[in-house]
């Protein structure tokens, strides 16, 4: 059976390079400096969320809060006004 090379665009070659990505930023960061260059340490540094993707989503959940609170306070007084009438 004849082996077939994949190319680098491949999900499993993507797949591949994703899983040792992950794994190399596990490593401690000294292990990293003693076998690769500083740009691959850097590279693979963790990076803090960009703060837009935060304030997003806080501005979504704060919409979602003021489109919720209304219609379950109007649930809530109507639970208690059925409750009330022996419903």
């Amino acid at each position: 059976m004849k082996k077939q090379l994949l190319g680098d665009n491949h999900p499993h070659t993507q797949t591949f390079y994703r899983n040792y990505l992950m794994m190399l930023s596990q490593l401690p960061e000294a292990e990293l400096r003693q076998r690769f260059p500083e740009e691959v340490v850097e590279m693979l540094k963790p990076k803090p969320p960009h703060p837009g993707k935060q304030l997003l989503g806080r501005l979504l959940q704060g919409v979602l809060i003021l489109l919720i609170l209304p219609f379950y306070s109007l649930w809530l007084g109507l639970r208690w006004l059925l409750r009330r009438l022996g419903f």
